[in-house]
């Protein structure tokens, strides 16, 4: 039995000021202890506190060899792994024998030392998240505007007479593909490590999961509060659709939630089918919309990327029937679950723009920690 911090009080006390023998102390202790209903101690364990031939809490640990690894070194290495991930650039993979060669250390540590000084710190295998690529040149376009759009106030964005966006949706309207669809979604299981591969830990290869799922096309404006306008576009999406929306629909949301204006400020994203296309920008200019057009590959500038379409799937799957379906009803019923969202939480999302902003701007026009 160990002794407690309170008893090595105690000790000192009684050996040190009442000058009590070994003996005695431990006589002491054992009837503490014994009124405690609590085992007794090896007279050994008092007789070596005593002679200082163990450790004290109250004082610097001696005990065993020097660490191999100090805090210093530590910090070497962290430094070093980040360095070498951003090389690589997850073109390659990035080994602890790197890292230990990378950081050039004055010890000479073995590499399970190494491991374990990493490990204590949290790093770990992981898989990598899932994003959008970027390159170079996509984050240097993306941090110059950030720069640009960064000065604008929240009233600015929250401001602004429409985001506009089209969201391929897919249509599951059998309960297996609603089913199949689910299971997609999921983004972890609370699980132990060797049941990864049992039933119920295991989700279907997204990239496969999607055929036999009919889709649907929808093209949407956001502004203040609300879905102001929700289309479905029938065919292929090309510059004539593009004109066609914005010279119809959209042009009359604008008038209907804004008033007649001589021009109306919307954000959009650079497709060049269709809003960049060349008839995309004859229709936009017929109809007095200045577009806004946000970097390439930053859908955490776009509401309806960043969080609506998501929320508005998890309202169709809430929602859905446990029967089959058909394309009719299940369009009507995706429109209901989009222009019912609660107002409170779509004005929320708006105004989200300019942290948003700040966090690409943060990462020099990379992904942002909380992208």
């Amino acid at each position: 039995m160990q002794r407690t911090v309170e008893e090595q009080r105690q000790i000192n006390k009684w050996v040190g000021h009442e000058k009590k023998s070994g003996a005695a102390v431990v006589k002491l202790l054992n009837k503490q202890r014994l009124a405690r209903k609590q085992p007794h101690i090896e007279k050994s364990a008092v007789y070596r506190f005593i002679a200082g031939e163990t450790h004290s809490k109250d004082s610097p640990e001696s005990r065993g060899r020097d660490k191999t690894l100090t805090r210093a070194d530590t910090r070497k290495l962290q430094q070093a792994r980040r360095r070498l991930l951003r090389e690589a650039d997850s073109e390659h993979r990035v080994t602890w024998q790197d890292v230990l060669d990378e950081a050039a250390l004055d010890s000479a540590p073995c590499l399970r030392v190494v491991q374990d000084a990493l490990r204590s710190t949290g790093v770990r295998f992981r898989p990598p998240r899932r994003k959008i690529g970027l390159s170079q040149k996509d984050a240097k376009k993306r941090f110059e505007v950030g720069l640009v759009w960064k000065k604008k106030t929240k009233r600015f964005w929250t401001g602004t007479h429409g985001y506009y966006d089209n969201k391929s949706f897919p249509m599951p309207l059998t309960a297996g593909q609603r089913s199949k669809l689910r299971q997609t979604r999921i983004t972890g299981h609370l699980r132990l490590p060797g049941e990864g591969v049992e039933q119920g830990f295991t989700k279907p290869r997204e990239a496969h999961s999607w055929i036999g799922f009919p889709s649907v096309t929808i093209s949407a404006v956001v502004a203040k509060n609300r879905i102001i306008m929700w289309e479905e576009i029938p065919g292929t999406w090309n510059g004539q659709k593009a004109a066609d929306v914005y010279q119809g629909p959209m042009i009359k949301a604008l008038r209907r939630v804004w008033g007649r204006k001589r021009s109306y400020r919307i954000v959009e994203d650079g497709d060049r089918k269709g809003n960049q296309s060349n008839k995309g920008i004859a229709a936009k200019h017929a109809a007095g919309i200045q577009a806004m057009t946000l970097p390439p590959r930053t859908p955490c500038w776009m509401p309806l990327d960043y969080a609506i379409w998501s929320k508005i799937m998890d309202r169709v799957l809430e929602t859905a029937p446990p029967h089959t379906e058909t394309k009719k009803q299940f369009l009507v019923r995706l429109r209901h679950c989009a222009l019912t969202l609660p107002r409170s939480w779509v004005a929320a999302q708006i105004g989200r723009m300019t942290e948003q902003i700040k966090g690409v701007v943060d990462a020099k026009g990379y992904h942002p920690k909380r992208d």
